[in-house]
Formats: structure tokens, C-alpha cells, sequence
């Protein structure tokens, strides 16, 4: 996956002056260095015009040297929904990472605009292999909802999800989450927090597809 994170471990290898070289390859093309024989575009095009294989690569985000003492996080999804009667919302929160340890604790609190703590849980994780996976469920009472555009305001919270090892926060990452339910009670027909909310979109396809 060209958008995916790269890590690459570089313990022992760095001098006090070193350079960042990166080769960027063809996604599209086989080890012969010839296209695939199938899912490839007609370089000549069709009645429309030229049509080329146009490839997307390349640096798209920072690159970051970092140090660890052996304890990191290395994946964290949160996700926010609602019950039924929209009174009773669930932060769940999804890490992994590794440790040098035999076990971690991951916290999780979940704050208000205002920065208040609105919600706080901590989970206890056994590392095997010097790896370890959490998943931290928070129940949240009466929560503000999160809204369309032109159906109210869009209220947000933000999670910290800190990594505790040996009693000390090693590492924390945020994620911004807001409360609302969405179901379609038929065929396109969405429905935000109760309420009927017509959506219609429009797609352009860019010239090159």
C-alpha cells in the first residue's frame, strides 16, 4: 500500500552525519519491468483521447526520525457511536504497539471541548513476543451530538490514548471523535441522530481513468 506508513529501524546505523536517500520504483510493472498483462490502461487511449497510466507516488507526510526506549504504540483506531435512544455513547479504542516488557497498561480518557475529562479507562496487557494488543471500551453519559452541516453544530471530543509502562506515560496519541448515529431506514434514505437528512452527491472522474 503506497499510502501506508514505512518504519524502518535504524539502531546502530546512524553516524553523527547521515543522508536520507529514497528510490521510488513502479507499482504497476512486474519484476521483468513490463506491465501486467491484465488491469493495465490502453496507452494509446480511445475515441475520448489519450488515456496513460498515471502513477501517484512519492513522499505524502512527514518524515520523522524517532528514539524509543523499547515501549511504543504503533497503531491506535477509535471509533464513537450511539444507543437507540441517544443518550449513552461508547468510545472504543483499538492499540497495539510493542514492549520490551512482560506487560503495559494503555489509558484512555476522552475530553470535552473545554479540555475537562469526561471519561477515563485503563487497560491492563500482556506482551508476547514483544508484542501487545488493547481494546479499551468507555461508556460516555448524555454526550453533545454531532450534527450535519445546516442540522446543528458539530460538537468534538478528543481521546489521549497513552502508553504506560513501568508506572511512567511513554507515549500519547490523540484521536478526535464526535457522537452520532446514522442508519438508513431505506434505500438511501439517511437518518442522523432521529432525524431525516437528505444527502445526494456528484463524482467527477478525472480525465486520466
Amino acid at each position: 500500500d503506497v499510502n501506508a506508513p514505512l518504519d524502518v529501524p535504524v539502531a546502530g546505523k546512524l553516524r553523527e552525519e547521515s543522508s536520507l536517500v529514497l528510490h521510488f520504483k513502479s507499482g504497476t510493472r512486474n519484476t521483468a519491468g513490463t506491465p501486467p498483462a491484465s488491469g493495465h490502461r490502453d496507452d494509446l487511449g480511445t475515441y475520448l483521447g489519450p488515456n496513460p497510466a498515471l502513477e501517484t507516488f512519492g513522499v505524502f507526510d512527514q518524515i520523522l526520525l524517532e528514539t524509543s526506549d523499547g515501549n511504543r504504540l504503533d497503531e491506535v483506531v477509535a471509533g464513537a457511536s450511539l444507543d437507540e435512544s441517544l443518550r449513552i455513547g461508547t468510545l472504543t479504542v483499538d492499540a497495539s504497539g510493542s514492549s520490551r516488557l512482560a506487560s503495559v497498561r494503555v489509558r484512555v480518557r476522552l475530553l470535552d471541548a473545554a479540555s475537562a475529562v469526561v471519561g477515563e479507562s485503563i487497560a491492563e496487557c500482556a506482551v508476547t513476543n514483544g508484542r501487545f494488543e488493547s481494546d479499551c471500551t468507555l461508556a460516555v453519559d448524555q454526550p453533545r451530538l454531532w450534527w450535519p452541516r445546516g442540522y446543528g453544530n458539530q460538537p468534538l471530543y478528543h481521546a489521549e490514548i497513552a502508553l504506560i509502562a513501568d508506572g511512567i506515560p511513554r507515549q500519547t496519541i490523540s484521536r478526535t471523535v464526535g457522537f452520532r448515529r446514522i442508519t438508513m431506514a431505506q434505500h438511501l434514505h439517511f437518518v442522523v441522530n432521529s432525524v431525516p437528512v437528505f444527502l445526494r452527491g456528484g463524482d467527477f472522474v478525472t480525465e486520466n481513468l
